[in-house]
C-alpha cells in the first residue's frame, strides 16, 4: 500500500524556474504541454479526481487548470523521490518534456502514458512502441 492519493489522471507539470535563471538553455527543454493538451486529456479519460504533481502551486499551468475544473484539481508534491514514486504509481499519467516523468512512466506499470509530442520526450521516444507494461499513447 502506498501513501499517495488516489486519483483517476495525474498530470506532471515540469516547473521552469524562470525567477532563479534558466535552468535549462536547451530549447529543447523548455517547451511544455498546452491547455488544450491537458484538456484533451481530461476529455478522453473523463476523471473524477486529477492529481497535479509540480513543485509549486504558483505555476502558471497549475492555476489555470485550477481556473477551469476547480476542486476536481488538486496538487500533491512533497519532494523529488516522493513524487518520483507518485508519477510510478499514477493510474493514467500526462508525461511533461521531462526525462523525470519519462523515467517514472517506463517503470511503471498498468497504466496509460499520454506522451505530449514535444521537446525532448519527442526526440527520445519518437512515437517508439514500447514493450512495457504501460499503454503509451501519443497526442
Amino acid at each position: 500500500k502506498n501513501n499517495f492519493t488516489q486519483s483517476d489522471l495525474t498530470i506532471h507539470i515540469r516547473h521552469l524556474y524562470h525567477n532563479l535563471g534558466s535552468l535549462d538553455t536547451n530549447p529543447e527543454h523548455q517547451e511544455q504541454p498546452t491547455i488544450d493538451t491537458y484538456n484533451d486529456v481530461i476529455k478522453k479519460v473523463n476523471p473524477r479526481k486529477i492529481k497535479v504533481i509540480c513543485p509549486t502551486e504558483k505555476n502558471f499551468y497549475y492555476k489555470k487548470l485550477k481556473e477551469i475544473y476547480g476542486d476536481q484539481i488538486y496538487l500533491e508534491t512533497k519532494d523529488d523521490i516522493f513524487d518520483f514514486f507518485n508519477l510510478m504509481n499514477s493510474k493514467n499519467l500526462v508525461l511533461s518534456n521531462s526525462t523525470y516523468s519519462l523515467w517514472a512512466s517506463l517503470l511503471s506499470k498498468e497504466s496509460n502514458v499520454y506522451v505530449p509530442n514535444i521537446g525532448v520526450v519527442k526526440s527520445i521516444l519518437k512515437k517508439k512502441k514500447l514493450n512495457l507494461d504501460s499503454n503509451f499513447i501519443y497526442l
